[in-house]
């Protein structure tokens, strides 16, 4: 049984008394469970599972130029991102705040790639909803910043 990969663990040894040892592929976190588990892939999500964080990374294409979102996301193209027992963030909103903090009060992001798609932190901009209107495609805008278009 040692080696047997089953979800995000693998078995590392036998601990005794019908239990096994138990191993992360993403963490050092360990547990014992019980051979029979293991064989029913029972108890096999490690906690680090759940972790906003590592769970945003794994729906991201970072491609050369934007960072595009490859999880849900909204009719309008905005990705879409699930933070908590029911609370849902905007996928680009959520990397900006992992970054630079809150959106500050009055302002909203703009993606000055024009693609609502990407969440690379570089490619947003705090502006107020009036400039962020005002841009709209205007494709000089975004070749003025050296973004494809």
């Amino acid at each position: 049984m040692v080696g047997h990969q089953f979800h995000s663990r693998f078995v590392m040894h036998y601990a005794g008394h019908k239990k096994w040892t138990v191993g992360c592929t993403e963490c050092p976190l360990k547990a014992e469970l019980a051979g029979a588990d293991i064989r029913r892939g029972r108890g096999g999500q490690c906690p680090c599972a759940n972790n906003p964080n590592r769970r945003f990374w794994t729906k991201v294409n970072a491609t050369d130029n934007c960072w595009l979102w490859c999880g849900a996301k909204q009719s309008d193209g905005y990705g879409s991102f699930r933070v908590g027992s029911g609370k849902t963030a905007l996928a680009h909103k959520w990397s900006w705040e992992q970054v630079f903090g809150p959106v500050p009060q009055g302002k909203e992001l703009d993606h000055v790639c024009r693609n609502r798609a990407c969440v690379r932190p570089d490619h947003l901009e705090a502006v107020t909803h009036q400039e962020n209107v005002a841009r709209g495609n205007m494709p000089s805008i975004v070749r003025a910043r050296g973004y494809a278009v």
